[in-house]
């Protein structure tokens, strides 16, 4: 229950749940507290402003209040934790950090912000000191727009890391452009600057890269072996690519430290 005296605290939050089986959310005219949500497990959708976002474990939501919005999970068992909040400063803040309605994060600091929600957890079912709880509640809504709120160069960090995360596995141009949430002739001009090359190009380098580092270190690892944990479903096209890049074959940089089968 919120009584006068939390309610003229500038934050305070609403409610909290550190692990929920979520069901799924459909409102048209928003929530009545801003809300912080993180992915646990499973897949899932958001959808806000006529714009849908793929959710997966790591992902992160913040939406303000009275922001119609929706989200359901699809795929695995999908379990959120969040915090929902209110309070004077949040128009501030947000006003601070250039957030706008909502926030999608596919890569959040999920051990720093469960340990902060269990932490207030806690505070809560406990001794319910109002005037920590608001600091806390403070300290959670800074760190995750900190983290998440968009310039072009943390943009581009943040794209960056996903793809040094996940080159070997399909990435495309609709994640890269969720991740920094640029338009995608921006994001391409921005990966142009950044690189000197197309941000696919990028991808290809860094599972070149690694193809060659496992060679190397593993003189008996089959070439096709090599080409799937590098991101490649093609071997043909792998061997192709590889010899273009490192002007020999893939058996060749194996076989100098080894002998094994294509």
């Amino acid at each position: 229950m919120v009584t006068q005296s939390i309610a003229n605290l500038p934050l305070y939050f609403t409610s909290i749940c550190c692990e929920h089986e979520q069901e799924e959310v459909f409102r048209p005219n928003g929530f009545d507290s801003d809300q912080i949500m993180l992915v646990l497990s499973g897949e899932g959708v958001f959808c806000c402003e006529g714009k849908r976002f793929s959710l997966k474990p790591g992902s992160a939501v913040y939406f303000e209040n009275n922001v119609p919005h929706a989200y359901r999970g699809f795929s695995g068992a999908f379990k959120t934790a969040w915090v929902t909040f209110r309070g004077d400063a949040l128009a501030g803040i947000r006003q601070h950090f250039g957030v706008r309605g909502y926030l999608v994060c596919s890569q959040a600091d999920m051990e720093n912000f469960l340990a902060l929600l269990k932490e207030l957890s806690v505070e809560y079912f406990g001794k319910h000191r109002e005037t920590v709880m608001s600091t806390m509640i403070y300290r959670i809504i800074i760190e995750f727009f900190r983290s998440n709120a968009t310039t072009e160069e943390t943009a581009m960090d943040r794209a960056e890391l996903y793809m040094i995360r996940n080159f070997s596995e399909k990435i495309t141009l609709d994640d890269l452009v969720q991740i920094t949430g640029f338009s995608k002739s921006k994001f391409c001009r921005m990966a142009k600057l950044r690189w000197n090359m197309t941000a696919f190009e990028k991808i290809m380098d860094m599972r070149l890269s690694h193809a060659q580092s496992l060679l190397k270190s593993n003189g008996k690892l089959k070439v096709a072996e090599c080409a799937r944990q590098s991101g490649f479903d093609d071997v043909s096209y792998f061997c192709l690519r590889y010899r273009r890049r490192y002007g020999y074959s893939p058996a060749f940089s194996r076989n100098e430290l080894g002998e094994g089968d294509v």
